[in-house]
């Protein structure tokens, strides 16, 4: 169904107002998405807090420069997605890149993160970072790793106690 022009700057300044609070974004084509993918893609980016979007290239370049970001979009051929997060600045990049890596004929294009225009392999190396809860557990790991430590040595000593008053009290009797 064709959009009014009223429609289409409704839809730019609607897109424009999410990527304003938007952490980050994250931009890729594609020429088939199928009802199910489009599915798939929005539960995983749901659960943290994300949003995807079909726009046309016209309608999310007016979007886009609205809020002062340059998007060129010469070269893409079909359809764009947007995906952003207003509360988390990887998901949208790592959920774009999976879905790019595992859709033929799709791909990155670029990405927003707080507010600046990113390009497609900066994009790429958000995906690739690891995810909060990850870099938490690791962060947790590496502060709990001397208390560990420290209770092994302890426990050791307690272990050994046993083994060392028996060979004093031998040594004491034979003596």
């Amino acid at each position: 169904m064709a959009l009014s022009r009223g429609e289409k700057e409704k839809l730019a300044t609607e897109i424009a107002d999410k990527l304003k609070v938007a952490k980050g974004a994250a931009v890729f084509s594609f020429n088939k998405l199928t009802v199910a993918d489009s599915a798939k893609l929005r539960r995983g980016l749901r659960q943290t807090g994300g949003r995807v979007q079909v726009i046309k290239k016209r309608v999310f370049r007016s979007a886009a420069q609205s809020i002062g970001i340059t998007a060129d979009f010469s070269t893409v051929e079909g359809s764009v997605a947007v995906t952003w997060s207003d509360q988390d600045m990887i998901s949208p990049a790592k959920a774009s890149f999976d879905f790019v890596k595992t859709h033929e004929g799709s791909s990155l294009v670029a990405g927003i993160l707080e507010g600046e225009a990113i390009t497609r392999e900066q994009v790429e190396s958000l995906a690739l970072l690891p995810g909060k809860d990850e870099l938490r557990a690791k962060l947790v790991g590496t502060l709990i790793a001397p208390v560990r430590g420290f209770a092994g040595v302890l426990s050791g000593t307690l272990r050994g106690l046993p083994a060392v008053l028996q060979a004093i009290a031998e040594k004491q009797g034979a003596v």
